[in-house]
């Protein structure tokens, strides 16, 4: 908030002195609330209700609002706000539906998005797909998890639909399954 103060400044010109106002504005640090009034999903350092700051709903800073107030979508408010993603643990959780483990990052690579408090964190990906991904072939959830193509285990297994024996490896591979 920024309120004038207002201070008597005196000039001296042509042998007459005048006074002037000079209007100065205090600065304070920058109050950042959320955007609820156009559901924006972001927080905002300006334009806010009144009413926030009298409820002491205001943050230091736009982080540390989207983290109070976005809980799930703290890094998209952040980005949203202009400001720059948190990085993440960098320890890996599993995504049960993109059948894998996925690193505890905003984006790229083998990120799965942020986990969340209720999320088992792993130092790698091996510990993970055996803990969570138990019913599936180890190196199958580790290459999904690094972005790569199965090559299989080579060990045979029974492919009961066609009522036959068949290795674990590529279906382009004659006798593969």
């Amino acid at each position: 908030n920024c309120m004038p103060s207002i201070q008597p400044v005196t000039i001296m010109k042509f042998s007459q002195a005048f006074t002037l106002l000079s209007i100065t504005a205090s600065t304070t640090t920058a109050q950042w609330g959320p955007d609820w009034l156009n559901s924006t999903g972001t927080c905002l350092d300006e334009g806010l209700p009144e009413y926030m700051e009298s409820n002491n709903l205001l943050k230091a800073s736009l982080e540390e609002c989207c983290e109070t107030y976005y809980t799930y979508g703290a890094a998209e408010c952040i980005i949203d706000g202009g400001g720059n993603p948190p990085t993440g643990s960098g320890e890996w959780y599993v995504d049960y539906e993109g059948s894998r483990c996925a690193t505890d990052c905003y984006e790229g690579g083998t990120c799965g998005g942020y986990a969340t408090s209720v999320d088992t964190l792993y130092s790698n990906s091996t510990s993970c797909c055996e803990d969570k991904l138990s019913s599936m072939a180890l190196g199958l959830c580790e290459a999904n998890s690094a972005g790569d193509e199965y090559a299989g285990s080579g060990d045979y297994y029974v492919d009961y639909e066609n009522a036959r024996c068949v290795a674990d490896c590529s279906t382009d591979t004659p006798g593969c399954g």
